[in-house]
């Protein structure tokens, strides 16, 4: 599965810690939807979309070189 994690400018080092991150709210998402089946893909496609609105802050200076 392609994720916009793998779009995105992070360090391979810190990749994982954002990928758990993603993972612990995609399944808090889950359990406040009462913890149906078949529907992982879209909560941690909510939950990434939410991660990279919130959390996610690339380096901008570069840019403004």
């Amino acid at each position: 599965m392609t994720t916009t994690l793998d779009c995105l400018e992070i360090p391979p080092d810190k990749l994982q810690l954002c990928k758990d991150d993603i993972s612990r709210m995609a399944y808090f998402k889950w359990l406040e939807a009462g913890c149906p089946s078949g529907r992982d893909v879209d909560f941690w496609i909510d939950a990434e979309r939410e991660w990279v609105e919130f959390k996610y802050v690339p380096d901008r200076s570069a840019a403004s070189e």
